[in-house]
């Protein structure tokens, strides 16, 4: 079902994927050329290396996942690096626009490892089970109770001996005022309009919503689906605070 802030990213996958995606101008559809692809690309590459690392280093050393399932894959930034990275990934997103380019790119690659499927609340469409969960810059614009809903059933399609990377926002940087401007701001179109204008960019950018999520509701939430021991960084970026969860799924009673 097609609800919410979903509808935003509907259009976001029509009008401008990559950008949606990486929020920098050089990534706007009409600007991005073949440099600003590799670059796009590279930086997902960056990403991926960077999770699997801090799980060798923090929770299992000679991690290597056979299966990962990426949620919010968006146009295929993350998935690339998965494919070399594991014999069988899933990306998923609730945009049509998204997986169509995810879709265009895997078969440029000659990837043939990924399977790309739509997304709902209890992700449906989403076959097996994984040794790599996985979902960066995508929570953040999922209202709070569905997200957390969405993170439950992630969760429990991780394997025994898995881990969990789930990035999420929770605070707000600046003063009250400018906090509550910003949160006006994401939540509607005509003042994001607005505001993308001021900045230069095209009118008629679709919202994006920042929701906050609880860190400590999150921790229980990892605890009663058997996950007993979790690696967090804390970052800033954008105005918001989020924050980044390794999760190894033990299967212990907690």
């Amino acid at each position: 079902m097609i609800t919410g802030s979903d509808h935003a990213w509907q259009k976001w996958g029509v009008r401008d994927p990559y950008y949606a995606v990486y929020a920098e101008e050089k990534f706007r559809s009409g600007q991005i050329d073949e440099r600003a692809r590799e670059e796009f690309f590279r930086s997902g590459e960056q990403h991926i290396d960077r999770v699997l690392s801090v799980i060798r280093e923090r929770l299992k050393p000679g991690f290597r996942p056979s299966s990962a399932l990426d949620f919010g894959c968006g146009v295929g930034r993350l998935l690339v690096r998965l494919s070399q990275c594991t014999d069988r990934v899933v990306g998923v997103d609730v945009s049509e626009g998204m997986l169509a380019e995810a879709r265009r790119n895997m078969e440029e690659m000659n990837i043939a490892n990924v399977t790309l499927v739509g997304s709902d609340d209890r992700l449906s469409q989403v076959p097996g089970s994984y040794d790599l969960v996985h979902s960066h810059i995508v929570l953040q614009h999922i209202p709070v109770r569905r997200g957390m809903g969405m993170i439950g059933e992630l969760l429990a399609r991780l394997n025994n001996g898995g881990v969990a990377f789930v990035q999420v926002t929770y605070g707000r940087a600046g003063s009250p005022l400018r906090r509550t401007l910003n949160g006006m701001i994401r939540r509607s179109r005509i003042l994001s309009g607005v505001s993308a204008m001021l900045r230069g960019a095209p009118w008629g950018d679709p919202p994006m919503q920042m929701n906050l999520y609880d860190t400590t509701a999150l921790l229980a939430l990892f605890r009663a689906n058997g996950v007993g021991n979790v690696f967090v960084q804390l970052r800033e970026g954008l105005g918001y605070s989020s924050a980044e969860f390794w999760c190894l799924k033990d299967g212990s009673p907690l």
